[in-house]
């Protein structure tokens, strides 16, 4: 029996029969129990992440245990409303941890020695696993993971873009400086830093799209796709959806194929790119990639430009791309 389990952005369908749901504390005792058991890897994949919580995983881990993975949303809304903490690079770095940013990450699983995975609700966080008074009511699942598994999330880490001095030096930087100077529409990273974040979209889910037709008929509603809550002005929305996986698959398609094509060539190219089973219809591809240009032209994206030459949409790289 396979469990499937997907999240924003990705989807894990874990294999074996062995699987035990755990509530709030038995999380945190079953992560404890994991990481005194585990001596070869632990890859952490979770939105928001304390350092509270990392230090837990470091303090009760084997010394055996060599390679240690992190990977984190880091966005710059999270560290300003401190859902995540900026200095766990630092920590990362003085413990020999590898730590990964993907900016639209929801999905949290926790994963030892390429074997044994808990995946659920749970953010490394101090409310997440119960490190203080008043923790969050999670739940999550204790389960068997196989090496297909570990293959996705091996893509995961591929498409994610990996911390050193110099990004996060950058990041730093701004992050303190937007932390004294903050206003509403001051969330997101300067493009100087999310060109540093273009990760390869090799994978693609039907809920990596819009759920609204028009970019204005989202405004007041929660937007899953760019997990944006009730509220957001037109400005926010357009800063996430550049960095949404779809917009960047359409610009990294775009760059392979000489910087134009057609509305039914890249129509072709999405049926291929989506991984959901049972695969969409050609008709419901065609809405999903109708949605996207909508909301490329209403939010005036400077990368691309749409137009219809002839009978058909013709979508091409600005001249502003490198």
């Amino acid at each position: 029996m396979k469990k499937i389990y997907q999240c924003t952005t990705w989807k894990f369908e874990i294999a074996g029969d062995n699987v035990s749901i755990l509530i709030s504390d038995e999380i945190k005792k079953c992560i404890y129990k994991e990481l005194q058991s585990c001596h070869q890897s632990i890859v952490v994949i979770t939105a928001f992440c304390k350092q509270n919580a990392l230090e837990f995983m470091q303090k009760n881990c084997n010394e055996t245990i060599k390679d240690k993975t992190l990977i984190v949303r880091f966005q710059l809304k999270d560290i300003i409303n401190g859902a995540t903490d900026l200095q766990i690079y630092e920590y990362c770095k003085s413990h020999e941890w590898k730590m990964y940013a993907y900016f639209d990450l929801h999905a949290k699983m926790y994963i030892f020695d390429d074997k044994n995975g808990v995946i659920g609700s749970v953010n490394l966080t101090n409310k997440g696993i119960l490190l203080e008074e008043g923790g969050n009511l999670e739940m999550a699942e204790k389960c068997e993971v196989d090496e297909t598994d570990i293959q996705r999330v091996n893509c995961l880490i591929k498409g994610s873009v990996e911390m050193d001095d110099r990004i996060y030096s950058i990041m730093k930087a701004e992050a303190l400086d937007k932390m004294k100077n903050r206003t509403s529409s001051e969330l997101g990273w300067s493009k100087r830093i999310t060109d540093l974040f273009r990760p390869v979209e090799n994978m693609l889910f039907v809920n990596d799209f819009p759920e609204y037709d028009t970019a204005k008929e989202s405004l007041g509603q929660k937007i899953e796709f760019l997990e944006m809550s009730k509220g957001e002005s037109l400005t926010e929305i357009q800063q996430a959806f550049s960095l949404c996986r779809a917009y960047r698959w359409l610009l990294e398609l775009l760059q392979k194929h000489g910087g134009e094509m057609y509305f039914g060539e890249i129509t072709v190219e999405l049926h291929s790119a989506l991984v959901n089973d049972p695969k969409p219809y050609r008709k419901d591809v065609k809405v999903l990639l109708a949605r996207l240009l909508e909301w490329t032209q209403e939010l005036e994206c400077k990368e691309v430009i749409v137009d219809r030459p002839r009978h058909s949409q013709r979508v091409r790289l600005s001249q502003k791309v490198n």
